[in-house]
């Protein structure tokens, strides 16, 4: 049974094409829309900022911010080449630095696309393209830890005593020094950590690594949330809930699509088709409502959605 769902604000936003991005903070989140950036907690805008172009000058086209990533207080954030920066600030919104990547191509200077942003402890890791790809890891005091030639397009960085790299190609780990650790070739939508455990999704399924052990689960385009022991696992119209070592312990069908997922506090909580849906540890739904727009993402400070000009948050269960 459908309960009553009402957001925790409204915030209008230019009626554009433009992608909205998402990054969920522990009591914030940080979304981007072209060259916007604004912060929000469940009260609504705390700041915004608007990126303007430092390279090129072109009335037809500006910079867009390209990657996203908030993890406790500090937000990384990476813009086109029309800019081509890595933008390190705290959740307050006060910038600390930033830095541009740029090559020498044939008519002189070009900035490179920053494709994927990664924080951890006092480190901030870009990734880049342009003539080659690279990932380059910093401290937070802006002191260069090292850079690194990868295989393909950078796709997500999880960054934690190790940096956790997800290209269209392959899955690398490495040390805070640049050393390689391991590396499988595979074709990566998203990488996450958590403590020994490192699980990465490609378009036919789960590579999960814990303590030099890796296995692999078969699931079509996956989405996934971790927790100490067990991952939460989407696939088509299916969640599951497997153990650390692949051992299934259920599984829920639904009649529609399910678009994301998130694993918090003992609860799953999931978008499915326009509901929104939690699932307790045992595989029984508690709550379900529809939401007011096309998702845009979930985690800890509730559900992104846009409709049209407007954006909202919902909790993560029902009022």
């Amino acid at each position: 049974m459908e309960e009553c769902f009402k957001e925790y604000w409204s915030f209008r936003i230019e009626d554009t094409e433009d992608k909205v991005n998402v990054s969920f903070g522990e009591d914030y989140l940080i979304v981007s829309l072209g060259s916007g950036l604004y912060c929000f907690d469940i009260r609504g805008i705390v700041w915004k900022r608007i990126m303007t172009t430092t390279f090129y000058r072109d009335p037809f086209s500006d910079v867009s911010i390209t990657a996203l990533n908030a993890k406790d207080s500090m937000i990384a954030a990476g813009t086109n080449f029309m800019d081509g920066k890595i933008y390190l600030f705290t959740k307050t919104g006060r910038l600390l630095w930033e830095h541009q990547f740029a090559t020498i191509a044939s008519l002189g200077w070009r900035p490179e696309d920053i494709t994927a942003v990664g924080l951890g402890d006092n480190c901030v890791v870009a990734g880049t393209e342009f003539i080659g790809e690279y990932i380059y890891a910093y401290t937070f005091e802006r002191k260069r830890l090292f850079q690194k030639r990868v295989n393909g397009t950078v796709r997500n960085i999880a960054v934690d005593k190790r940096i956790v790299v997800g290209t269209d190609r392959n899955l690398c780990v490495y040390d805070r020094n640049g050393e390689e650790k391991f590396n499988t070739p595979a074709q990566i939508i998203d990488v996450k950590t958590l403590n020994r455990k490192i699980v990465a999704a490609e378009k036919d399924g789960l590579i999960v690594c814990e303590e030099n052990k890796i296995w692999r689960k078969f699931a079509k385009n996956p989405l996934f949330s971790l927790a100490e022991d067990r991952i939460a696992l989407a696939s088509g119209n299916k969640i599951y809930l497997i153990t650390n070592k692949g051992e299934e312990l259920w599984n829920i069908s639904f009649d529609e699509i399910v678009k994301q997922l998130f694993y918090h506090n003992g609860k799953i909580y999931a978008v499915v088709g326009g509901e929104s849906v939690a699932i307790s540890e045992d595989g029984n739904i508690i709550g379900s409502a529809e939401l007011g727009g096309s998702l845009i993402g979930i985690g800890k400070t509730g559900i992104l959605v846009r409709n049209r000009n407007m954006l909202k948050l919902y909790p993560l269960l029902p009022n």
